[in-house]
């Protein structure tokens, strides 16, 4: 399995990690303050997800969500628990969101924004 759909991940996405928690502190405080990360689920993750793999699926999104909130970054998920509930989030053929999956993402980042 992929370093990043473990929680105990891989010397690889570990570094990755890393890389992406120095590249955010570096950012000037004033796009720090305004920047919202969005984890937007690939289709394996919803699969670990039904099949109640939860560690796995949230592992990426777990790691995202602890340096934004070491660094005060604003963090909204995947929707994991939305999306494993359609009958299809993905397209089987070339992995993008269906027009389902991406009104639930859509729905739940304007939610997430206009509470801000």
């Amino acid at each position: 399995m992929a370093g990043y759909l473990s929680y105990d991940s891989s010397e690889y996405w570990n570094r990755r990690y890393l890389e992406l928690s120095k590249n955010l502190r570096s950012l000037d405080e004033n796009i720090k303050s305004r920047l919202i990360i969005q984890i937007i689920a690939q289709r394996v993750q919803v699969l670990l997800y039904k099949k109640g793999e939860l560690n796995n699926a949230l592992a990426f999104e777990s790691r995202v969500k602890e340096i934004c909130d070491e660094l005060n970054i604003k963090f909204n998920g995947s929707q994991l628990n939305k999306l494993s509930n359609l009958k299809n989030s993905h397209f089987t053929i070339d992995g993008h969101f269906t027009p389902l999956a991406n009104s639930v993402v859509g729905k739940t980042l304007a939610e997430f924004i206009s509470g801000l």
